[in-house]
């Protein structure tokens, strides 16, 4: 999940849901999700 939000962020929300065949919604989701892993890692850690 965090390796996928990492990449959403690094092609671009548009991009990625178009190369993957997803809607950008379920995109989005999977972007939201992996950066509150992160936080969540970092402030737990």
């Amino acid at each position: 999940m965090i390796a996928e939000s990492n990449e959403i962020e690094r092609v671009g929300l548009s991009e990625y849901a178009r190369r993957e065949g997803l809607p950008v919604e379920q995109c989005f989701e999977t972007l939201l999700t992996g950066l509150a892993l992160r936080y969540y890692n970092a402030v737990a850690g």
